[in-house]
C-alpha cells in the first residue's frame, strides 16, 4: 500500500514542480510581453508624434502650396499682360514702321519733285535766255531795219538818172526856232547893219528891240510866231521816244518788215501752258499725298463694311489720279520739261 502512494505523489510532485516550472516560465513570458508592450506603446507615441509632426508638416506644406498657386496665377496673370502689351507694342512698332517707310517714300518723291522741280527751273531759264538772245536779235535787226528805212528815206536814188535833187530848205518856222534856241541858252549876239556899219547889240526874246533892231535882223517873223516857238521850245526839246524799243516797226519801202509780236505771242502762250500743266502737276501730287495719308490712317484690323467702301473708294481714286499724272507727265515730257527716262 505504502509503494503506490509513493508513486502518486511523486508524480504529483512533479507534476506540481512542472506547473511551478511552467508559471514560472510563463511568468518570465508575461514579464517579457510586458516589457515589449512598454516597449510598443514608447513606438507608438514616438510614432503618434512623428504623425503629428508630419501632419503639421503637411498642412504647412498646404499652404505654402497654396501660396505658391496664388503665386503662380499671379504670375500667370502678370505673363498674360506682358504678352497683351508686347502685342500691343509689336503692333505699335508695326505702326512706326509703316510711318518710316511712308515718311521715306515721301522723302524719295519730295526728293524725285525736287529734282524734276531743279530739271524744270534749268529748262526754263535755258527757255529764257533762248527768248531773251532771240528778242535781242529780233530788236537789232528792227534798229538796223528801222536804220535802213531812214536811210531809204533820206537817200532816194535816181537810177534813170531823170529826177531832180530835193532839197531840205528850213521853214521859217524851224529857223526861228533854231534862233530862238540859241538867244535863250546862250549869250550870242547879232549883227546889225546900217549903211554898211556893223555893230553888235545884245538880242531879245522879249520883244524889247525898237523898230529898226526887229526890221534889221536876219529874220522878219511877227510876235505871234515868236511866242508860238517859245512855248514849243521846251516840249520839243523834251520829248520822249514816240515809241518804245521793241515795237514793231513801220513798213518800209521796200517791203521788208519783221514782225515779232507772233513769236513773243507764241512763246507767251508756251511759258503759259507749261506753268498751268506743272500747276496742275503739283495739284494732283498733292492730292495723290492725300489720299495715301487717309488710306494709311485706316487700321488694319477690324475693317467694318464702312471702312471696306471708303478703302475701294479710296483706292480708285488714286487709280484715276495717277491715270490723271501719267497724262500731265506726257504733255510735260512733250514740252521737254520732264525727262523721258
Amino acid at each position: 500500500m505504502f509503494q503506490p502512494s509513493s508513486t502518486t505523489t511523486r508524480q504529483s510532485i512533479e507534476t506540481i514542480e512542472r506547473i511551478n516550472n511552467e508559471n514560472i516560465r510563463l511568468h518570465d513570458d508575461i514579464k517579457r510581453l510586458r516589457h515589449s508592450l512598454k516597449i510598443n506603446e514608447e513606438e507608438n507615441n514616438s510614432l503618434q508624434q512623428q504623425l503629428e509632426e508630419i501632419r503639421n508638416q503637411m498642412n504647412n506644406k498646404d499652404v505654402e502650396i497654396k501660396n505658391f498657386h496664388k503665386k503662380l496665377n499671379e504670375l500667370e496673370q502678370q505673363l498674360n499682360e506682358a504678352h497683351h502689351n508686347k502685342q500691343k507694342q509689336d503692333e505699335k512698332f508695326v505702326n512706326f514702321d509703316r510711318q518710316i517707310l511712308f515718311y521715306r517714300d515721301e522723302n524719295e518723291k519730295l526728293t524725285r519733285e525736287l529734282n524734276l522741280y531743279k530739271e524744270r527751273l534749268a529748262r526754263l531759264e535755258e527757255l529764257y535766255r533762248q527768248l531773251e538772245n532771240q528778242h535781242n536779235k529780233y530788236r537789232q535787226q528792227t534798229f538796223t531795219n528801222d536804220n535802213n528805212n531812214n536811210n531809204n528815206q533820206r537817200i532816194n536814188p535816181d537810177y534813170n538818172y531823170n529826177s531832180a535833187m530835193s532839197l531840205n530848205i528850213p521853214t521859217s518856222r524851224e529857223y526861228g526856232h533854231f534862233t530862238l534856241i540859241k538867244s535863250r541858252y546862250s549869250s550870242s549876239t547879232m549883227n546889225t547893219t546900217n549903211d554898211n556899219n556893223t555893230h553888235s547889240i545884245p538880242f531879245t526874246s522879249d520883244g524889247s528891240q525898237n523898230l529898226s533892231n526887229q526890221n534889221n535882223s536876219p529874220r522878219s517873223l511877227n510876235k505871234m510866231n515868236d511866242y508860238i516857238n517859245e512855248k514849243n521850245c521846251s516840249s520839243q526839246f523834251y520829248a520822249p521816244p514816240s515809241r518804245p524799243l521793241y515795237s514793231p516797226i513801220q513798213v518800209s519801202s521796200n517791203r521788208n518788215r519783221i514782225d515779232q509780236m507772233p513769236v513773243r505771242d507764241f512763246n507767251d502762250n508756251k511759258i503759259k501752258q507749261s506753268e498751268e500743266l506743272e500747276a496742275k502737276f503739283d495739284d494732283l501730287l498733292n492730292k495723290k499725298r492725300d489720299l495715301e495719308s487717309r488710306i494709311n490712317r485706316i487700321p488694319i484690323r477690324g475693317l467694318t463694311t464702312a471702312d471696306k467702301q471708303l478703302l475701294g473708294l479710296l483706292e480708285r481714286e488714286i487709280e484715276r489720279v495717277e491715270q490723271q499724272i501719267s497724262s500731265v507727265k506726257l504733255e510735260l515730257r512733250k514740252m521737254n520739261i520732264l525727262r523721258t527716262y
